[in-house]
């Protein structure tokens, strides 16, 4: 499976208050470090993600296909991110919103764009923490 997904509405909102987003081409990267327990006390995982495409991306099939070609991405390439930014250790929720681009493009520019985008969103999160 990989990493856990975000599924409340709450959670994606949350995210999208936060200041600390990146933007590409084909995404929109939304970071947000938070704490270690949910509002009820519960423990939850070190890192979620959550995908949404609107409909300004296209019909419902265009939607799924970008929310689809994101989910691939983050399960192929997050690892390394995770591996050399210490991510692990961090409370992070990302949100990936997918652009109408995000269908139609190779996907070796889509890789492209992902690295860029989520690199720069967790610089812009590390910086603050300094």
């Amino acid at each position: 499976m990989g990493v856990p997904r975000l599924k409340k509405r709450v959670d994606f909102l949350s995210t999208a208050k936060s200041k600390f987003v990146a933007r590409s081409s084909t995404m929109l990267v939304q970071c947000l470090s938070r704490g270690s327990q949910d509002y009820k006390g519960r423990p939850l995982p070190s890192l979620r993600v959550g995908f949404t495409a609107s409909k300004k991306v296209g019909n419902a099939v265009a939607r799924n296909r970008a929310r689809r070609r994101l989910r691939a991405l983050v399960d192929n390439h997050l690892s390394h991110h995770i591996k050399s930014q210490s991510l692990d250790q961090m409370n992070l929720d990302l949100v990936f919103v997918a652009f109408p681009s995000s269908v139609t493009v190779d996907s070796k520019h889509l890789s492209s764009d992902f690295n860029k985008a989520l690199s720069n969103c967790l610089k812009g999160l590390s910086d603050s923490k300094v």
